[in-house]
């Protein structure tokens, strides 16, 4: 008992099934992105996660509206996590992305990441959750 599709069914057939393939894909974005945590870059300078907003162009970070007040390496560090949110990040690579070629110079350990987080941390206040240590590895920035 054989079945045969004409060249017609063949085409409505795959009509179908690429519509529902569309359909399935259209709707998992849907669901990913209701589920999607608050993290946004507006063009390469200014970074929104969370409450925390990083503005490169003006040298400054806020979180719920308030300036924090940091010093340039401690705000490129965060600047580092917020282009990586949700990744977990080495120290070196945030020396890399913090320090540039500083970092391969003038650094001699990556315990300064270390550092730099804490005051970060610090300045965060009520936010400093969203800067979680990933164990044996780095640190990694979450939206919240």
């Amino acid at each position: 008992m054989g079945f045969t599709l004409d060249q017609n069914a063949m085409r409505e057939l795959a009509a179908t099934i690429s519509a529902e393939v569309v359909k399935a894909i259209s709707e998992a974005r849907l669901v990913k992105d209701s589920r999607a945590v608050t993290a946004t870059i507006d063009g390469p300078e200014v970074m929104h996660v969370g409450p925390i907003t990083v503005d490169l162009g003006r040298r400054e970070a806020t979180a719920r509206g308030r300036v924090l007040d940091m010093k340039p390496r401690e705000l490129d560090c965060l600047a580092a996590l917020s282009r990586n949110v949700g990744r977990a990040l080495s120290r070196e690579q945030i020396l890399e992305l913090a320090w540039g070629d500083a970092a391969i110079v003038g650094v001699n350990s990556e315990r300064t990441v270390d550092v730099h987080v804490r005051r970060l941390r610090l300045h965060l206040g009520e936010d400093a959750h969203l800067l979680r240590t990933i164990a044996r590895i780095g640190y990694r920035l979450d939206p919240g």
